[in-house]
């Protein structure tokens, strides 16, 4: 989200003290990508890679290849906004796969507070599946990757 001490907004649970602002009382932001040239410099490719979305609340990044293509792909949890999926191109850009994947929101269609991610490969099957943890009162996320580019959650059933 986008905050500074100079924009800090004064929320409250009680009606009296400051307490913590939900993320709905800040506007998101894009992550960044940037190129490493191996010679000391940087190049902010972002919007050249397709990942810049405005909207974005990213708490958890992981580095994944969930489609065993040899290129790094993307996976954002995202807070009170549609987890992202990054499926790499293999040509320095990236497609938005979340929603068809199905990881981008709960079984009811609600974005939830994902606050953290990792991908593992749990059961030997040659893909990676993934964790998200959400945030309080919200059941973590275990996508299971069935190795077609679709993914089934398997946290409600264990």
């Amino acid at each position: 989200v986008q905050w500074t001490p100079e924009t800090d907004l004064y929320c409250t649970l009680d009606g009296k003290s400051k307490s913590y602002c939900t993320p709905e009382s800040y506007k998101g932001t894009s992550v960044r990508l940037w190129h490493n040239y191996g010679n000391g410099t940087f190049e902010e490719v972002t919007q050249k890679a397709g990942l810049g979305d405005p909207t974005s609340k990213t708490l958890g990044i992981a580095v994944l290849d969930y489609d065993n293509d040899g290129w790094p792909d993307l996976l954002f949890s995202n807070d009170t906004q549609p987890n992202k999926l990054y499926r790499n191109n293999g040509n320095g850009t990236f497609a938005e796969k979340a929603v068809v994947a199905g990881i981008a929101f709960s079984e009811d269609g609600v974005a939830r507070a994902g606050m953290g991610v990792d991908a593992a490969d749990y059961d030997h099957s040659g893909f990676p599946s993934l964790l998200i943890t959400n945030f309080a009162n919200q059941m973590l996320s275990l996508y299971h990757n069935e190795g077609r580019g679709l993914f089934v959650d398997e946290a409600p059933r264990s």
